[in-house]
């Protein structure tokens, strides 16, 4: 291809695109795509949880929520406490956190969400619910597995 430059000549042309800009930005948005997928799955950690035979809850969504996860261990002990997306040492430093975000968010009609898995005594899950409660927190939604409604047909 040839084109007139000013001086009146023809010349071939040797240019290019420069892809540097589209090459930023694509890479941009794979790191925040990457990142928005690691925030998302941080709070919801596989887990065997509950399931009710004849439940009458709903899902619902909170802004302001504290989301708890209990892991259990072999024995039905307390194996790990997640807060959101954070491992909390131990059940002393849950009650502390507990203590600390209770009034804001009783102030914002926030909640939190217990999820406990399966395995874990009742008794382990008994001392989460009384720190929920010495903090003064009134709204607990307790997290099971829904029911299969396509999987139990009903005869006529």
């Amino acid at each position: 291809m040839f084109i007139r430059s000013f001086t009146g000549k023809y010349h071939s042309w040797r240019g290019g695109l420069n892809l540097t800009p589209l090459v930023d930005i694509v890479f941009q948005l794979i790191v925040f795509f990457m990142v928005v997928s690691q925030v998302v799955t941080a709070e919801r950690q596989p887990m065997d949880l509950p399931a009710p035979s004849h439940s009458q809850a709903k899902a619902r969504q909170h802004p302001n929520r504290l989301v708890i996860n209990l892991f259990a261990d072999a024995s039905g002990n307390i194996a790990k406490i997640k807060v959101n997306a954070n491992v909390v040492k131990n059940l002393a430093s849950l009650v502390d956190i507990l203590l600390r975000e209770g009034p804001a968010l009783e102030a914002s009609n926030g909640s939190v969400i217990l999820r406990a898995d399966r395995n874990l005594k009742f008794e382990q899950v008994r001392k989460v619910l009384q720190a929920i409660s010495n903090a003064g927190i009134t709204s607990l939604e307790i997290a099971a597995q829904q029911e299969n409604k396509s999987a139990t047909g009903t005869a006529q």
